[in-house]
């Protein structure tokens, strides 16, 4: 894997041809919390040119989320994050590599993606082609590997392929989950369905089979966009019950699906955006572990506790919920707006244990049937000002209202609380100083 890495960003290096212009960015923001306090430095730099970038995200972050030594104190109880480190060429205007630590991306760019939500930062490898008619993309990531607390060895890999015409996209995805190694090159430089590659690499009676057991899951997409309109609808399958067509007497498997989709529209009073989303009982649950859709498989770790949010790779809320979001954004000269509504069901989640509490699953399909849910109401305002050409400041409130708030059970559960409610007012000033040459 270290030979693969090395040859790749010596394509990299090759490619580089000059500089052309540097860009830093230095953030500073101080949030206030009901009545705690938070805040975050945050420098992001990066030289572009024509057909190369080298970025650089350097957050240092007092929030409480992640215990990162037992030497906090030297930091004034910070952390730091290597949130991107990424370098990237463009072999022409259709068709780049990228090599390093970046965030990942969904097909669809939603809040409510399905394959891959827009809190994932990892390391990397990219390949990249669109043009007029047709698009292809793939990228690999090591989600675990000599782990400190004892994770598998794991690795994954995302896909995505279609055709282009007119205002229309329309287009295939899957995504792969292994263990007991990082890397799998054949996902990532074979254009075929991962099914396919399955069932070819389970064919143990050929003298090509290999002894493995991975798990997939799959979806379709389509999006249309006039300049003035845009709508998207991304539907994903983990697992599909078939026998009720085939063989209504036999078991009867959950559907394990999820959906998303939004619509945008821009007018001369500013854009307006409605989303929905949701995904049915056990869906992201594998079988057998640990094979979770999530960046680590345990909600727990020495230092605390893993929000099921930023661990999920993808769809945000989760297994069992529902989500509905109203945005409306606007620039008026200097200043940019954005205002939302958002409302959240939930039932229970349970990304490390595949049936929850049960040996085994529920026949049929569920969806939010449960007595106890959370519901969660959260608004929100954002505002901009640019007060130079390389200073803009900004301010962010959020209030949060949480009913039967959702909390970690036996280390293995998340599930609604009955009659645990909280408020969370959240106010945040931060300022960003850009520099370029």
């Amino acid at each position: 894997m270290k030979k693969i890495v090395l040859i790749l960003i010596a394509i990299l290096l090759v490619s580089f041809n000059g500089f052309a212009n540097f860009s830093f960015n230095f953030i500073a923001d101080y949030t206030i919390t009901n009545s705690a306090t938070s805040d975050y430095l945050q420098l992001i730099g990066g030289y572009y040119s024509d057909n190369f970038e080298a970025i650089i995200d350097f957050p240092v972050r007092k929030d409480g989320k992640y215990v990162f030594t037992d030497h906090a104190s030297f930091i004034l109880n910070h952390y730091f994050l290597i949130q991107q480190g990424y370098l990237k060429v463009y072999f022409n205007k259709d068709f780049y590599l990228r090599v390093g630590q970046s965030q990942l991306k969904d097909t669809i760019d939603s809040k409510y993606a399905l394959f891959i939500n827009q809190n994932i930062y990892k390391t990397n490898i990219e390949l990249s082609f669109e043009n007029d008619n047709a698009f292809y993309r793939a990228f690999w990531v090591p989600l675990n590997e000599y782990s400190k607390y004892g994770y598998p060895d794991r690795g994954m890999n995302f896909k995505t392929f279609g055709i282009k015409f007119g205002n229309f996209k329309i287009g295939y995805e899957d995504s792969v989950i292994y263990t007991d190694r990082t890397v799998d090159i054949y996902y990532l430089f074979s254009p075929f369905p991962v099914p396919i590659i399955q069932a070819y690499k389970n064919s143990m009676i050929a003298p090509w089979g290999e002894y493995v057991n991975d798990n997939s899951i799959v979806g379709l997409f389509m999006e249309y966009d006039n300049q003035k309109y845009k709508y998207f609808l991304q539907v994903l399958a983990d697992d599909l019950n078939m026998n009720r067509y085939f063989d209504p007497d036999s078991y009867q498997n959950p559907d394990k699906v999820a959906w998303s989709t939004g619509l945008n529209i821009r007018t001369n009073s500013g854009k307006f955006g409605i989303y929905n989303a949701g995904a049915t009982k056990y869906t992201y649950e594998r079988l057998p572990k640990p094979y979770e859709y999530t960046q680590y498989p345990a909600s727990v770790y020495p230092g605390g506790i893993i929000d099921y949010k930023d661990n999920y790779i993808g769809y945000l809320y989760g297994e069992d919920s529902l989500s509905t979001l109203l945005e409306y954004e606007n620039t008026f000269d200097k200043l940019w707006l954005k205002a939302s509504g958002e409302y959240v069901i939930s039932g229970s989640k349970s990304p490390h244990d595949p049936w929850h509490e049960e040996s085994n699953y529920i026949p049929g399909t569920h969806f939010l049937e449960e007595k106890v849910k959370e519901y969660m109401y959260s608004f929100e305002t954002q505002l901009k000002y640019q007060l130079t050409s390389n200073i803009l400041l900004g301010t962010d409130y959020k209030y949060t209202k949480y009913i039967n708030k959702i909390a970690l059970v036996d280390d293995l559960y998340w599930k609604p609380q009955k009659g645990v409610n909280e408020n969370i007012n959240s106010f945040s000033i931060y300022f960003i100083i850009n520099f370029q040459f």
